[in-house]
């Protein structure tokens, strides 16, 4: 028997093959893996495999925790919260035009009954004269002086009285005797059981003589005195030494008011009392003991002895 040729047999039939089988085999894939060959088994074959399934994975966890994904954070937080301002102000904008719209409907009502009102006052202006007849302007009540000065025969030569109500008083010339003043009375009655309130003015003070005495005199100048001086506030009761102020000395200068009041009621007291305040201060009480079993009224008195000084009476309110 003869041999078989080299590379016979099966294998021979395989290195034998045409060529149109070689061009097959060459354009198989080249990703073969050597179990495709019959080595190296099925588990190799996954192996082989898993670089395909990595290119799978979540995005997102690469990016956690770096600086990108830090910042695509912040843009997205941002963007939120400025769309939640922009609502709010898309809110707040139409709140606005719905109150504009209703405080123009306002206006527009409120100068339509201003108007009306305008046309009804015209009307009206147009049609009163007609209908009404005014009468004359109602006569007003002007306050005056509760009394005026009324000098006693013996110092007639003394003073002048002046005034639409005989309210000022002015001692004409300088008395002859230095030092002292004599007084002018008012026409007011102080009776026992009443109050009685005056304001004097002191206008005009004589430069040389400056000093006058305030207070109260029986009738036609006789005692009871009680007498209150304008250079120190000193006081004095009848014939008895003048009295320093128990507060210190204060004077009542040109242009002050002097208010009095002479309480003739008796009682807080047995007798009746005579205040006076200057300008806007307190009463400040000076006699306590004005008699109240005169047998005749007291009278409102000033006493002046220099030239050209001079008092007004204020009315009362």
């Amino acid at each position: 028997r003869s041999r078989p040729a080299p590379g016979g047999g099966r294998s021979g039939a395989l290195m034998t093959a045409t060529p149109t089988t070689t061009a097959v085999v060459a354009s198989a894939p080249t990703l073969r893996s050597r179990a495709s060959l019959g080595g190296g088994g099925s588990r190799q074959g996954l192996r082989a495999a898993s670089p395909v399934v990595s290119s799978t994975v979540n995005k997102s966890s690469l990016l956690a925790g770096s600086s990108l994904g830090q910042l695509i954070t912040r843009v997205t937080t941002t963007m939120h919260d400025r769309e939640i301002e922009i609502r709010k102000q898309q809110a707040e904008h139409r709140e606005t035009e719905e109150l504009l719209g209703r405080s123009k409907e306002e206006l527009q009502q409120l100068v339509s009954v201003v108007s009306q009102l305008h046309d009804l006052q015209q009307s009206a202006n147009e049609v009163l004269p007609d209908v009404l007849q005014l009468g004359p302007e109602r006569p007003r009540i002007t306050p005056k002086p509760p009394f005026f000065w009324q000098p006693s025969p013996d110092y007639a030569g003394e003073f002048e009285v002046s005034g639409e109500c005989g309210d000022i008083v002015t001692k004409v010339k300088d008395f002859e005797d230095q030092g002292w003043v004599i007084p002018v009375g008012g026409a007011w009655r102080l009776n026992k059981g009443g109050v009685y309130r005056w304001t004097i003015r002191i206008e005009k003070k004589c430069p040389s003589r400056p000093q006058l005495q305030l207070g109260i005199h029986g009738a036609n100048h006789s005692q009871p005195w009680r007498l209150v001086t304008t250079s120190r506030c000193s006081w004095s009761r009848d014939d008895e030494p003048w009295q320093d102020r128990p507060g210190g000395d204060r004077l009542i200068d040109e242009g002050s008011y002097v208010h009095v009041e002479v309480d003739l009621r008796g009682i807080h007291s047995k007798g009746g009392t005579f205040s006076l305040a200057i300008n806007d201060e307190p009463f400040e009480q000076f006699f306590d003991d004005v008699p109240l079993n005169s047998p005749y009224p007291l009278i409102p008195v000033v006493s002046m002895g220099g030239d050209q000084s001079r008092v007004r009476l204020c009315p009362n309110y």
